[in-house]
């Protein structure tokens, strides 16, 4: 009999959270008036099935909105370890399953942390003003590995 896996509950927590990689590229001229940032957002998940672990690795650009110039770049690692994670793999195919709506959870909890971080790290910075915006989380196409 094949089981249901999309309606069981995802008993989940977070494991760790890593700052892999961020930079600041200063401009060759001050900033003058107010500085609209564009960000570009990529979110990767791998999965580790021997741990029962989701990483997602949010990176994002820090551009300037209208010249593109970049300006800062951040990398970080949200570790989810999943209490359950057997019971979403289909016995049949062994394939694993998340549904999707925990995995736009997984990429909601990513973004925001990655927000905080960003606001933390760029403090005090010409970067102090490119806050993240909330953005939707089912738009990103995740790239699982």
């Amino acid at each position: 009999m094949k089981k249901d896996i999309q309606k069981e509950e995802i008993k989940f927590l977070i494991k760790g959270i890593e700052l892999l990689d961020s930079n600041i590229i200063y401009p060759k001229a001050p900033l003058i008036g107010v500085v609209i940032f564009k960000f570009d957002v990529n979110v990767e998940i791998k999965i580790i099935n021997e741990q029962s672990l989701i990483m997602a690795i949010v990176s994002i650009d820090i551009l300037d909105n209208n010249t593109t110039d970049k300006y800062g770049f951040i990398r970080v690692n949200c570790v989810f370890s999943i209490e359950n994670f057997m019971s979403f793999v289909n016995t049949e195919t062994k394939v694993l399953d998340f549904p999707k709506q925990f995995m736009t959870t997984i990429n909601s909890i990513s973004l925001s942390t990655t927000r905080g971080i960003m606001y933390d790290h760029f403090r005090g910075t010409f970067l102090n003003g490119a806050i993240l915006p909330i953005l939707d989380p089912t738009f990103l196409e995740n790239n699982t590995k």
